[in-house]
This record gives C-alpha cells, structure tokens and sequence, in this order.
C-alpha cells in the first residue's frame, strides 16, 4: 500500500452510492493512513447521504465527506476505493482505480493494490488492522466510526465473525465514545417515522 501510495500529491478516496457507517469510516481510516504517508485526500461519494443516522455519524463524528465532482477526478494522482470495487463504476466515471479495500465478494477489474476479503463482515475491519499496522493515532471520534461501521454491517450479514472482526472489535472497544454512538444510533428514527409509531 505505502509504495502505491507514495510520491501521490492529492488522491481521492470514493464511496460507491450512498455512504454507509462502513463505507465512511473505512474511507476516514485510509484518510488517515494516507495523511501519515505525506499523501494529501478527500473522501467522496457518488450518491446522497439519505439515512438519518448516516446524516448523524458524519456531522457528530466531523467526518469530512463530501459529493465527488468531475474536477475530483480530473485533479487526483490517487484514485482509491473502499467499500466498493471498480466494477461497480462505468469506466468513464473512474477510468482508473490504484486501491481497493472490501468486504465483498471480487468481481471485474482489479487495482495496483487491492485487499479484498469476503470472510470479514466489514471494510472497517480491514482498515481498523490496517491503522494499528501504520501505528496511526486511535482516536475517539475515527474509532467509534470503525466500531459503528462492523457493529452496522454485521447487523445485516448472515456470515459469522472472522479472527479480522474480533481483532479489530478488541481494538476499538476501549476507545469508543458511547455517548455520541447513542446520539448516533437513535438519530436513525426522524420525526416523520415517529408520527407513524404514534398512529399505530
């Protein structure tokens, strides 16, 4: 990873569609690994960030995301991807892809660099190992965007732990801030779903 990434002035760090709690903190944690490497990145999104609990992560969480543009393409010497694999973009959309970290599946084009690993139950798994690795500082807020991120994906997903997942869980745990998971985790209810509880 470090040898694709360096001598690279500015790359971007793409989510497919629209962003999950996985998906945004994977792409903050090589956010991270990249700064340390001298490697300037923005993290961008193709889609909308529509979930209200999404909305929450990034804005309690100060996630610095933001929608990709034609420019952000144009002006970026690193191109990676998390969350997601090139396939899932029409080549004239990203004409190249230099890093890819998943959780799904491998299918189509491949990258320079790629960890991709079917077994974990998230990307934020991968970088969570990935960061302790670089030896990047753990804080709070990028540790309990990891932790939600597992914590999330594993809620939807009928594969069981691997050694990744509960490496990565045993790391955050401790420097998770509960408090703000809670704001996060009951933002997922908007004022308009709440009127229906009401009815019912």
């Amino acid at each position: 990873l470090r040898s694709v990434a360096r001598g690279r002035s500015h790359g971007i760090i793409v989510i497919y569609g629209n962003p999950d709690p996985d998906s945004l903190a994977s792409a903050w944690a090589l956010q991270r690994i990249l700064w340390k490497w001298s490697t300037r990145s923005s993290i961008v999104y193709t889609g909308e960030i529509g979930r209200p609990e999404n909305q929450a992560l990034v804005e309690f969480l100060r996630i610095p995301a933001t929608r990709m543009r034609a420019a952000d393409v144009e002006r970026a010497d690193l191109i990676a991807l998390v969350d997601a694999q090139p396939s899932f973009f029409a080549p004239s959309l990203l004409p190249r892809v230099d890093i890819v970290f998943d959780h799904h599946p491998r299918v189509g084009r491949s990258a320079q660099f790629s960890d991709i690993r079917p077994a974990c139950l998230a990307a934020s798994s991968i970088l969570t190992e990935y960061l302790h690795s670089a030896r990047c500082r753990l804080d709070r807020r990028i540790a309990t965007a990891l932790y939600y991120g597992i914590v999330t994906d594993a809620r939807h997903s009928a594969k069981t732990r691997s050694p990744a997942d509960a490496e990565a869980l045993r790391l955050l745990e401790g420097r998770v801030d509960r408090r703000v998971l809670r704001r996060i985790e009951c933002s997922s209810y908007s004022l308009g779903r709440l009127e229906y509880f009401a009815i019912a």
